[in-house]
């Protein structure tokens, strides 16, 4: 007798079939790595800008922004308190063209004084001031904004290695103030480093190019990758 087969009924796939699917998904998951690295080192290879450049020590902690490159150094701002000010910073040190911490009598202790050219000094925008890296260590001297400069005749000043040296300088002086020794803070040697945001539409032209959304997954990539594998 015929017996009709129940329809919508359909054979499980076999062992051999699931394990061929498994394989051809493995294969086209490491096809598409593989591709999506190799652009990505390409990509890395190819000149880029940056968002900005930063100063940091040995231990990666950041100094601050550069503003500027010249004779030996890079400069960028710090602020402490109320107070902004410049900073030049060599491969092993703070203001390496360093300027003097002067005292009015002979033995280093009636001040700190800083001599300041007043047409320049009077001038400066509120709260930004000029300010001399000294010993002990790497202390800043800020010049105090809110006094005028004085002529006056310093006895002493501070040496390279923070003894105290006698001295008849004649000049335009203010007080100055102790901010912080950056030898606490900071460890040599320092760097510059480039830094780039993630961004989607990153040049704000109303799409997101193919680069754009490589340079995100070339950050991404980035801050979890050791830094011996990072692009450079």
């Amino acid at each position: 007798m015929f017996r009709a087969e129940p329809t919508g009924v359909r054979n499980p796939p076999s062992v051999a079939s699931r394990t061929i699917d498994s394989a051809a998904a493995v294969i086209v998951g490491a096809a598409f790595s593989t591709l999506l690295l190799l652009a990505c080192r390409a990509y890395a290879q190819m000149p880029e800008g940056f968002d900005r450049l930063l100063l940091v020590d040995a231990n990666g902690r950041r100094i601050g922004i550069v503003t500027e490159f010249g004779e030996g150094a890079a400069t960028t701002h710090m602020k402490v308190g109320d107070l902004i000010f410049r900073l030049d910073v060599s491969r092993q040190d703070f203001a390496p063209f360093r300027r003097q911490v002067y005292f009015q009598d002979s033995v280093c202790r009636d001040g700190p004084f800083v001599q300041v050219y007043p047409a320049e000094f009077t001038t400066l925008p509120t709260g930004l001031t000029e300010a001399v890296v000294n010993r002990p260590g790497n202390t800043v001297y800020a010049a105090e904004t809110q006094e005028p400069p004085q002529t006056m005749t310093m006895g002493s000043l501070f040496g390279t290695d923070g003894s105290c040296i006698a001295t008849q300088t004649q000049g335009d002086f203010v007080h100055a103030r102790v901010l912080v020794d950056l030898s606490a803070l900071f460890v040599p040697p320092f760097r510059v480093v480039a830094e780039s945001s993630p961004c989607g539409d990153c040049n704000a032209d109303g799409t997101v190019s193919a680069n754009e959304i490589t340079r995100v997954v070339l950050n991404v990539f980035a801050a979890g990758a050791p830094s011996s594998q990072r692009a450079r």
